[in-house]
């Protein structure tokens, strides 16, 4: 009879409405967690695929994002135009896997690589080469570069940047190497 008195007790409202709210929260929490991937699939400058329209798509993304790259190994992806800063309010995670090169060495005049002017950018495994200004700018708190080669392929020539990563302004944070 224990047991059936236990058993009668029933679920209060409370416990009610905290297990009807408990699938929702979990579904609004794992998506806060995930980001929306961009895939680079080609060495175009611009156009579908491209690097440069991963980044105009990271930018304008309304949730955390990651480019990746679907190429094959030691791909160039020669510049014709200025990148496109990072100017996203969400995180931006660019995973090059080690096996992109981003040059400039065909750009005109006074040009950084990648550029970060908002908090939070991940750079990860790219090589960034031939640029007349910074490889890398970073303009913002909490960004990070890493597991990168820049201003160099790795065979010890350097392919230069006027500067390899330039921390300026509201940089604080900032994390290069690893």
């Amino acid at each position: 009879m224990a047991c059936n008195k236990i058993e009668n007790r029933g679920v209060s409202i409370w416990d009610r409405l905290f297990l009807g709210l408990l699938p929702g929260l979990l579904v609004l929490f794992t998506q806060a967690a995930t980001a929306v991937t961009f895939t680079v699939t080609n060495t175009n400058d611009n156009g579908a695929g491209s690097f440069r329209a991963a980044l105009d798509s990271a930018n304008a993304a309304v949730e955390a994002a990651e480019i990746i790259f679907s190429l094959p190994p030691a791909s160039i992806i020669e510049l014709a135009t200025a990148l496109p800063t990072i100017i996203a309010a969400h995180p931006v995670n660019i995973d090059g896997g080690s096996q992109v090169t981003i040059s400039g060495s065909s750009l005109a005049g006074s040009v950084n690589g990648i550029g970060m002017s908002t908090p939070g950018h991940t750079i990860d495994g790219l090589t960034i080469t031939g640029f007349s200004n910074a490889g890398v700018s970073i303009q913002a708190a909490d960004c990070t570069v890493r597991n990168s080669r820049i201003g160099t392929d790795g065979s010890n020539t350097g392919l230069g940047n006027a500067t390899g990563v330039e921390v300026t302004g509201a940089g604080t944070g900032a994390m290069i190497g690893g």
